[in-house]
C-alpha cells in the first residue's frame, strides 16, 4: 500500500529509515553513490535510469534519515554517518552544491576513467563533466570517432573525460587543451590518476592567437575533438579558425584529418551560436561528413546533443 513501492523495488531502499542498522545504512549509501556515478549514456539499466529520474525522492529519503538520527542523538557525540549523509545529499542536489568530488567512469569496453571534479569556485566551467563530454566518450569507445594510433588535440578539455577516453582507446598522443590554468592543473591531476602521462598532456591554448591562415609554428594534429565548445558567439567564430590552423595536412590534396565535435543544442538560449558555428565552418573551407543527434542526460535534465564530423576541402575540391 505504500506509494513508494516501485521506487523501493528498483533502488532497494528499506522503509522506515529507523529500521536500518548502521551496516545496512552504509550498504544503502554505497548503492546510492555508485548509481550517482553512472549516467544513462554509459549504463542503460532500468535501475540507473530510474535513479536519474527520482533524485528528489532519494533526497527526501536521506533527509528523513538525517532527521531521525539527529533526534536520537540526544546530545551525544557527532553521528559518524552525518557527514556522509550530508555529502551524498549535496551531490543529489546537483554538482554546484557538492564541491570537489571524485568519480569513476565505467566505459562500455570495460575500462575505467578516474576523474577529479573540482569545486565551481576552483575551475569555473571546467568544474564538472558535462553531458556532451560523456556522449563524446561513448562515441569514441564505439569507434564512431576513430582515435586509435592518432595524434589528437582536445579543445576545451574541462575535466578531461573525452581526452582520457581517447588515450584509453589507443590514441598515440593526446594534447588536452584549455585556457584556464586551474582547469589545466586539475586535468594534469586526472592524467596522473589514470597513469597516462606517457600519452596525454595538458596544454594552455589561447584561441585568440589563431586566424585560420595557418601561422608558422602552429602544431598540427591528425584529429581534433571538442565537446560543448560553442558556448559563446565568439567561440563559434573562433573555433573553426583554431581547427583550420591545427589540422595536419600532409599535402595540398590531403583531407584525411578530422574535426569531431559534440554540441548541446540549447536552442532557447544558444541558437545563434550553433547557427554561426556551422556558417563559419563552411566559410573556413570545411565540409560536414557525418551528423548524429541523440537525447541524453545532464544530471536529472534531459538534453539534445549533436555530433558532427568535419574535414577540410582540399584545393582541388575548392576549385570545383
Amino acid at each position: 500500500g505504500r506509494a513508494m513501492n516501485t521506487f523501493e523495488r528498483l533502488i532497494e531502499l528499506p522503509f522506515p529509515p529507523s529500521s536500518l542498522s548502521d551496516e545496512d545504512l552504509s550498504q544503502v549509501l554505497d548503492k546510492i553513490e555508485n548509481l550517482a556515478r553512472l549516467t544513462p549514456q554509459f549504463c542503460q539499466s532500468e535501475e540507473s535510469i530510474f535513479f536519474q529520474q527520482n533524485r528528489d525522492k532519494i533526497s527526501s529519503w536521506i533527509v528523513r534519515i538525517i532527521e531521525k538520527r539527529l533526534l536520537n542523538a540526544d546530545g551525544e557525540d557527532d553521528d559518524p554517518f552525518t557527514e556522509r549523509l550530508s555529502r551524498v545529499l549535496a551531490s543529489l542536489c546537483g554538482r554546484t552544491a557538492s564541491g570537489e568530488v571524485n568519480r569513476v567512469w565505467k566505459l562500455q569496453n570495460g575500462k575505467e576513467i578516474r576523474i577529479k571534479e573540482p569545486s565551481f569556485e576552483e575551475a569555473d566551467l571546467g568544474w564538472r563533466t558535462w553531458g556532451a563530454a560523456v556522449w563524446m566518450s561513448k562515441l569514441i569507445v564505439e569507434g564512431i570517432i576513430p582515435v586509435e594510433g592518432k595524434e589528437i588535440l582536445e579543445l576545451g578539455t574541462g575535466t578531461g573525460l573525452s581526452g582520457l577516453t581517447c588515450a584509453a582507446c589507443g590514441a598515440r598522443k593526446v594534447v588536452m587543451s584549455d585556457y584556464h590554468q586551474k582547469v589545466l592543473d586539475n586535468v594534469s591531476v586526472n592524467i596522473e590518476l589514470n597513469g597516462m602521462n606517457d600519452i596525454a598532456m595538458a596544454k594552455k591554448i589561447d584561441w585568440r592567437e589563431f586566424d585560420g591562415k595557418g601561422g608558422k609554428g602552429t602544431e598540427t594534429y591528425e584529429m581534433i575533438v571538442g565537446s560543448d565548445i560553442n558556448y559563446e558567439l565568439y567561440h563559434s567564430i573562433q573555433v573553426p579558425k583554431v581547427v583550420k590552423d591545427s589540422l595536419k595536412r600532409r599535402s595540398k590534396e590531403d583531407n584525411s584529418a578530422q574535426f569531431c565535435v559534440v554540441n548541446t543544442l540549447r536552442f532557447t538560449t544558444h541558437k545563434k551560436e550553433i547557427e554561426t558555428f556551422n556558417e563559419e565552418m563552411k566559410a573556413n573551407g570545411f565540409i560536414e561528413v557525418e551528423r548524429i543527434e541523440e537525447e541524453g542526460w545532464e544530471e536529472e535534465d534531459k538534453i539534445l546533443m549533436r555530433f558532427q564530423s568535419f574535414r577540410l576541402l582540399h584545393e582541388g575540391e575548392l576549385k570545383e
